[in-house]
């Protein structure tokens, strides 16, 4: 199993981590976008060694409705 199929799993899990790469793709942003937003202390990113991974469910808790 290759490190980038470690963290995916199947169906919609909400607690899963994705990776900076997974993260961008999820939220329909680039990556340029994603480090921005993670200084910005907007989302949050967790660290595992040198990889930088993000947790699914904080991100959807980060999406609010547009009025």
């Amino acid at each position: 199993m290759s490190p980038s199929n470690s963290f995916q799993s199947s169906g919609n899990n909400p607690t899963e981590l994705l990776t900076r790469k997974q993260a961008a793709n999820f939220l329909h942003i680039n990556l340029s976008t994603l480090w921005t937003w993670t200084n910005a202390k907007k989302i949050q990113a967790y660290g595992i060694g040198n990889r930088v991974f993000y947790k699914k469910s904080e991100l959807l808790d980060a999406l609010r409705p547009l009025n």
